[in-house]
Parts: C-alpha cells; structure tokens; sequence
C-alpha cells in the first residue's frame, strides 16, 4: 500500500508539474512575443513617445516580475518528482533559460530607450543651436556698403564663428550618443539583417 501511495504521489507530482510547465512557458512565450515586437518597433522620435515606452516596459516587467513564483513554484514541483525524465528535465531548463533570456533582453531594451533618450535630448539641444546660428546669419540680410559698418558685421561673425566652434561639442556629443544607440539597437535585434533605418 505505501508503494502504492509513493507511485500515486509521484504521478500526481508529474501531472502537476507538466501542469505548471505547459502554463509557464506560455506565459513566458507570450512575454518573449511582446518583447520581441517591442525591440523591433521603429524608435520614438519625441520624448513623449519615449515616455510612453519607458511606461509600456515599466508594466511589461511588472508582470514578467510576477511570473518569478510560478518561476519557483515549478522548479520546487520538479525537484519533489520522484522519476525525473530527461524530457521533464529539457522543459524545465527551456524555461529557465527563456526566463533568463527575457531579463536579459529586457535590461538590454531598458539600455536602449535610455540611450534614445539622450539622443533626442541632444538633438533638442543641437536643433536650437543651429536655428540660433540660423536666425543670426539670417539677419545679415544685406551688408553695408559703409566701411565701419561691414567692420562690425565683420566682428558679428567673427563672435559667431568664435560661438559655433565653442558649441561643437554638443554635436560632438550628439554624434557619440546616436553611435552608442545604434550600437544598441543592432545589439537588441539580433535577428534583424540590413540597415536599421530608425537609427540611420
């Protein structure tokens, strides 16, 4: 009779455990789609858009953090299975592995929106540099034909010239912004063959 309890039990625990596993990986399936389409979607191009993202994901890992006691529930009901399979022990370890993965991906997007967001940070502040220069050497509408005054538009773009090499390094910076964000997003889309065209 107690052998009889055992291998009840042990079924029981199999059934259990094929039970949690089928709904867990769809869980994390799921979770790998919608990451997926994420980090494949065209980048924001505002940071009101970026915001709505930076929310989006907020929840995404909300519920994937949700995910971690089914996560431990499994692996606690595959350790009290007493006749472990090596097709019970190669569910479990996908499903580890595709947990890891999503953390992993999702610390990779999370990196990536942070870096767009400097990016467009930067690009404000490029924008507003030009159109300033812009605005200033759109004054210049006609030159006088008065020496002293051609001098001191002479000194005018001289001070401009002197300010436009002074703001190179926010377009220096710029540069190495969308460098590293596309760096990042040929990292996040592994998949992906081609140019990146949101990025170029």
């Amino acid at each position: 009779e107690r052998r009889a309890r055992q291998e009840e039990e042990s079924k029981n625990a199999t059934r259990n455990f094929n039970e949690q596993i089928t709904a867990l990986q769809a869980s994390l399936d799921e979770a790998e789609r919608t990451l997926a389409s994420r980090t494949a979607a065209s980048l924001p191009r505002d940071l009101d858009s970026l915001e709505h993202l930076v929310i989006e994901h907020k929840e995404f890992e909300t519920r994937l953090q949700a995910l971690g006691p089914e996560v431990d529930d499994v692996q606690a009901t595959f350790r009290s299975v007493a006749r472990k399979t090596p097709a019970m022990q190669t569910k479990l370890d996908k499903c580890l592995s595709k947990w890891n993965q999503l953390w992993s991906s999702s610390h990779l997007y999370i990196e990536r929106l942070k870096c767009v967001e400097i990016v467009l940070t930067g690009l404000e502040e490029a924008t507003t540099v030009v159109s300033e220069f812009e605005l200033k050497l759109a004054s210049y509408e006609e030159l006088p034909s008065d020496v002293e005054a051609l001098q001191v538009v002479h000194e005018d773009l001289l001070n401009l010239q002197n300010t436009v090499s002074q703001q190179q390094v926010v377009i220096d910076q710029l540069t190495e912004d969308v460098h590293n964000a596309r760096r990042l997003v040929e990292k996040s889309r592994p998949n992906h063959r081609g140019p990146h065209s949101d990025i170029e």
